[in-house]
């Protein structure tokens, strides 16, 4: 128990130490010699749309009789009449030959018409470009007779504010001073 009492006050006096030394700070002001912008380059990607006339054929397909169907029926007429010439049914030959001619002449065929324009098409291509960014601020700057060099990411103007910490530094307590 006095090992784990001794622990404890230990802890409590060192977390009061801390919050105190945490408390020991003031705002001060310093005076900027120099301050310099530093940039870095860096690659920028964009879309960029890229368009391009095209061609473009269009079908539009039509059905049409290849022949007039009355000439077909005609020219069946006259085969169907001769080939039958000899039979007795030289009248049911023609009126055959005639329909199966005028079927024939009759059959329609795909016809297709093309019709071609230009038309505008685009795609979007993604593009890369190197650019130069600021990035921050090398600054040097006086305080108490000492110089000091921070990257700040802004530009100081003639003073900088600052915070002053104020804390013992545990090796040097010494009777002598």
């Amino acid at each position: 128990m006095k090992i784990l009492t001794a622990l404890l006050s230990s802890a409590l006096v060192v977390t009061s130490v801390q919050t105190r030394a945490e408390d020991n700070f003031h705002y001060d002001f310093a005076t900027v010699l120099q301050s310099k912008p530093i940039y870095r380059i860096v690659e920028v990607s964009a879309n960029k749309q890229r368009c391009r006339n095209v061609e473009v054929v269009y079908q539009q397909p039509r059905r049409e009789s290849s022949k007039p169907s009355l000439v077909g029926g005609i020219l069946g007429a006259a085969v169907g009449h001769a080939l039958g010439h000899r039979s007795k049914h030289r009248t049911g030959a023609t009126i055959a030959g005639a329909i199966v001619g005028a079927t024939i002449a009759g059959d329609k065929q795909t016809v297709v018409n093309q019709n071609s324009r230009y038309e505008q098409r685009c795609d979007i291509v993604p593009t890369f470009r190197e650019e130069e960014r600021l990035i921050g601020y090398d600054v040097v700057y006086r305080y108490n007779g000492r110089t000091f060099e921070t990257r700040l990411p802004f530009e100081p103007e003639n003073s900088l504010k600052i915070r002053v910490i104020i804390a013992p530094i545990a090796d040097s307590f010494s009777e002598s001073e």
